[in-house]
């Protein structure tokens, strides 16, 4: 994980993999992400990979969440 604060060219890459999201690991990734960048709002690189779709409520809760923590977002595909 690196953090260039502000000012920088900043990066978080935690390298993990969650599997089916959940309201739970989900609330924690946004906190993480809060304490790491002290609450400002930073760019966002997803990478897409398969995997399961979340239940209502997660996407709802991810959609409310998303434009508090993140500043953009861009999606990369890459899964075979």
């Amino acid at each position: 994980m690196l953090w260039g604060g502000e000012g920088q060219e900043s990066f978080i890459f935690p390298g993990m993999e969650i599997g089916i999201r959940t309201i739970r690991n989900t609330s924690e990734n946004f906190d993480l992400v809060r304490r790491i960048t002290g609450n400002m709002k930073i760019p966002h690189l997803v990478y897409l990979s398969k995997s399961g779709i979340p239940d209502k409520a997660t996407r709802d809760h991810v959609a409310r969440e998303l434009p508090k923590v993140y500043s953009a977002m861009a999606w990369l595909l890459g899964f075979k």
